[in-house]
C-alpha cells in the first residue's frame, strides 16, 4: 500500500476486489430498479458489507484530513454505484466516529446534493446526520432549519428525515417547519418524506405537537377532482409554499 496517497490505496483496493464479486446479470437489475444513471457491479449488500469489514482495516487513514480526502476521493471518482457505498459507509465507520462533525458538514453536503437520489440520501440523513445530531444539537438544528427553506429537494429531504429515529427526543417544532414549507409540493421525493416523517413524528408515546395539535393543522386529504393533498388550517391545500 502507498504511504503517500493511502486515498488512491483504498479505492484501488476496493475496485480491485469488487470486480472479482462483479456479477453482470444481476447488476443490469440493480440498475433498473435503481433507475441509475451510474451502473452497478451487482455485488449484494451482504458481499459489499463484508469486503468493507476486510479492506476499511487494513488501509487505516491516521488523520481526519486524509479521512475526508479518502471519503471523496471514492465519492468523487466512482465508476459504479457501490463504489459510493463505500464511500457512505467510510464516513460514517466506526474508528473515525470521532470525526463526524460539523466539520464534516461540507463533505455530507456535497454527498446529499451530488447524491441526488433516495438511497444516498436517505442514509445520510438517518445515520450520518442523525449521529452528527448527538453531539452537535445546536449546530445541526441550526442547518436543518435552513435547508428545510433550501431550493434543492434533497437538502429539503434530509431535514424532514434525519430525525426519524430520535422517537421522544424528536424536537417536533423543528420537523413541523421542515414539513410545513414543503407541504404543497408536487415532487414525490418531497411528499414521500413528509408523510413518513409526519407518521414517524406522530406515533412515539409522549408526542404533543404532530400526534395532538398538529393533527387539526396537517392532515392528508382528498379534493374532489384534484386527488390528494394536505389540510393546512380548514382548507385541503395544493401548490405553493407558506
Amino acid at each position: 500500500m502507498s504511504t503517500k496517497d493511502p486515498a488512491s490505496a483504498l479505492r484501488n483496493a476496493l475496485r480491485r476486489e469488487m470486480k472479482t464479486l462483479a456479477n453482470p446479470t444481476r447488476a443490469i437489475q440493480q440498475q433498473a430498479y435503481m433507475k441509475s444513471a451510474m451502473p452497478y457491479l451487482g455485488l449484494t449488500a451482504p458481499e459489499l458489507t463484508q469486503l468493507l469489514k476486510t479492506l476499511l482495516p487494513a488501509h487505516p487513514l491516521p488523520t481526519e484530513a486524509l479521512w475526508q480526502t479518502a471519503v471523496l476521493h471514492l465519492w468523487r471518482k466512482a465508476t459504479h454505484r457501490e463504489e459510493r457505498y463505500a464511500a457512505v459507509a467510510l464516513a460514517e465507520y466506526r474508528p473515525y466516529k470521532a470525526w463526524l462533525t460539523p466539520q464534516a458538514v461540507p463533505m455530507l453536503e456535497e454527498m446529499v446534493v451530488t447524491g441526488a437520489w433516495w438511497d444516498f440520501v436517505d442514509h445520510l440523513a438517518t445515520r450520518h446526520f442523525f449521529k452528527l445530531r448527538t453531539t452537535h444539537r445546536k449546530e445541526v438544528h441550526k442547518l436543518m432549519r435552513q435547508w428545510a427553506r433550501d431550493p434543492d429537494i434533497w437538502r429539503r429531504r434530509v431535514a424532514i428525515l434525519f430525525q426519524l429515529k430520535a422517537r421522544a427526543d424528536t424536537d417536533e417544532a423543528l420537523l413541523f417547519h421542515a414539513i410545513e414549507y414543503s407541504m404543497g409540493e408536487k415532487e414525490f421525493f418531497l411528499r414521500k418524506a413528509i408523510g413518513v416523517g409526519w407518521i414517524a413524528g406522530s406515533l412515539w408515546p409522549g408526542s404533543s405537537w404532530l400526534g395532538r395539535r398538529g393533527a387539526g393543522r396537517l392532515r392528508l386529504c382528498r379534493s374532489r377532482g384534484s386527488g390528494w393533498g394536505w389540510l393546512f388550517r380548514g382548507g385541503c391545500r395544493r401548490g405553493g409554499r407558506r
